[in-house]
């Protein structure tokens, strides 16, 4: 069973979200597309600023796979996330998945192995993000 674990206000974990395969799958899925730079995004647009981010990434949209990682993570965002004034939008389709190679750092979730899938993200129609 699926349990958070609260790392600060706003940001907290979830073990056991996926099994053991599930993460497997989800690695090799994201090892045979390939990881590239990740870029900030400005209000000029994406750049590269490794003193901000310097980790890779995998961009994949999969509204099949953002509906399942949505609907597993939206209890735990419910009930732990503290953002008012948002509201679920079922209006991307995406999933990430970051991962870091040694020397490189990740500012966003997860723990800094090879690859780890993130929360629904990207472009197109199915899966909730949050907007005001």
């Amino acid at each position: 069973m699926p349990e958070a674990t609260i790392l600060h206000r706003q940001v907290f974990a979830v073990a056991g979200l996926l099994t053991p395969a599930e993460c497997d799958e989800y690695i090799a899925l994201s090892e045979s597309i390939g990881y590239d730079s990740a870029p900030i995004t400005t209000m000029h647009g994406p750049v590269m600023n490794p003193a901000v981010r310097n980790n890779e990434r995998v961009m994949l949209d999969d509204g099949r796979r953002g509906r399942d990682l949505w609907r597993r993570v939206a209890p735990f965002v419910r009930q732990h996330a503290d953002l008012p004034g948002l509201t679920p939008s079922a209006s991307t389709s995406g999933c990430g998945s970051t991962g870091t190679t040694p020397g490189r750092r990740s500012s966003g979730t997860g723990t800094g192995s090879s690859s780890e899938p993130t929360a629904p993200c990207g472009s197109g129609a199915g899966s909730p993000s949050w907007s005001t």
